[in-house]
């Protein structure tokens, strides 16, 4: 079952341009429209990637998430229930914008983009973010993402490769639908 924690606002003030142009490509949109994204929940073939990514990081929480032009949709999740949220409030909106293999945050609330973000609010208290992309036919149309509360120093080299490498294979399981 999908929570949904949206409202009807649609105000954007909390993504830069460049992110929701990445967001509303239509190429992108069109990739999304054609996936055959497996059943979500504690069955789906992406739960041992997030009980991996969690492992990883020693997070409590890992997900893997699909993005379109409004929504995050979490497909599989490790310490959280699966909902949907605005992309406006998504960590995961800049991982897809961002040229990089893979999006770090060691403390959310030192960055001014994250700003008025919900997952910041107290009962959230996300504070450390890493996302990698998950590309279906080129586009970035998802990420495999860890939270956790606490913000972090630093991650090492061997951890940012492993969840790139851990992406890909999320990037596997959707290529097969």
């Amino acid at each position: 079952m999908t929570e949904s924690s949206d409202d009807k606002s649609g105000d954007q003030r909390s993504l830069p341009s460049p992110v929701w142009k990445q967001l509303n490509q239509k190429d992108r949109l069109a990739a999304l429209t054609q996936i055959k994204f497996p059943d979500a929940g504690s069955d789906s073939p992406f739960l041992a990637l997030v009980i991996k990514a969690a492992a990883l990081f020693d997070a409590p929480l890992a997900k893997v998430n699909l993005l379109d032009s409004e929504h995050q949709i979490t497909q599989s999740a490790h310490g959280s229930q699966l909902n949907t949220i605005r992309v406006k409030d998504a960590f995961c909106a800049h991982a897809l914008a961002e040229a990089t293999p893979a999006t770090i945050v060691l403390n959310a609330l030192s960055q001014p983009r994250f700003e008025g973000y919900r997952q910041l609010a107290p009962a959230a208290q996300v504070r450390f973010y890493i996302g990698c992309p998950i590309r279906f036919r080129g586009h970035k149309v998802g990420t495999l993402c860890v939270f956790d509360s606490e913000p972090r120093e630093g991650i090492t080299a061997a951890q940012k490769r492993m969840l790139i490498e851990l992406a890909w294979d999320a990037e596997q399981i959707v290529d097969k639908g």
